[in-house]
């Protein structure tokens, strides 16, 4: 098959390359004591995520709850989900937690976690929240000097 009769869409991946860019970056955060969950936003594939995994990565990240529904039906567990909360969507992540999946979700405000709070007690539930933390781009989250920090946090909490 010629690169110019490939159907489109189509990735093109230098294996030696991308398994040569896993391991260094594997490596730094080995070096660095921090786990590593990459974001699969980008590739959406489950043979580089296979890849990253087998090279030591605790788990991924994704951005939406159909990312973290297909990487769970392909055998992925530990899964951060990595956006603010929306009420309308703790059904769906919920349902991936009852079917196994260790999904972990955000809170980036006070009414996000009152919401989280409040679905797990009508739903006899609870889930693992992460608080959002603001350190650069002021796109979300929580600045870490703002007390709200603290009341969002009592609140997952209590």
């Amino acid at each position: 098959m010629s690169l110019a009769s490939l159907p489109t869409p189509a990735a093109l991946i230098d294996i030696t390359r991308m398994e040569r860019n896993i391991a260094r970056m594997q490596q730094r955060m080995d070096a660095l004591g921090v786990r590593f969950r990459p974001h699969v936003k980008t590739t959406k594939c489950q043979q580089v995520v296979q890849a990253q995994l087998q090279a030591g990565a605790s788990g991924i990240t994704v951005s939406t709850l159909k990312e973290a529904e297909q990487f769970f039906a392909a055998g992925i567990r530990d899964i951060v989900y990595a956006v603010g909360m929306a009420p309308t969507k703790l059904e769906q992540a919920l349902a991936l937690r009852r079917q196994g999946c260790d999904l972990k979700i955000v809170a980036d405000s006070v009414v996000c976690a009152e919401a989280i709070v409040a679905f797990g007690q009508e739903h006899d539930a609870s889930f693992e929240v992460w608080i959002e933390i603001d350190v650069d781009g002021h796109r979300s989250g929580i600045a870490p000097d703002d007390a709200v920090l603290l009341t969002v946090g009592s609140i997952l909490h209590a």
